[in-house]
């Protein structure tokens, strides 16, 4: 929601920094289960969301490491969004990035 309203103001310079530092989560969440690595972010986060439901299979051991490679930090309204992880800038300013 911020992200569309800072780019709806025309802030797009602040928008751009926002998308960076959401990036990194968000190409974890893309290459990975979805709904697997949303609720092992939450749970990670503090927010027990417990595990998915059948047949959708949790994380394994390996992508939680990865998961938790993801820094995060809470925003306003206790949302969590990345503060930095390694595939971001490799992607940053490349287009559909």
């Amino acid at each position: 929601m911020q992200l569309y309203d800072l780019v709806s103001a025309g802030e797009i310079l602040e928008a751009r920094e926002l998308w960076r530092r959401m990036l990194p989560a968000n190409l974890f969440f893309w290459s990975h289960v979805y709904n697997a690595a949303v609720k092992a972010a939450t749970n990670l986060s503090g927010r027990s969301v417990g595990p998915c439901r059948a047949p959708v299979r949790p994380l394994s051991a390996s992508d939680l490491v990865e998961l938790q490679g993801v820094q995060f930090t809470r925003q306003q309204g206790g949302r969590m969004t990345p503060l930095s992880g390694g595939r971001d800038e490799e992607h940053f300013g490349q287009v559909g990035y």
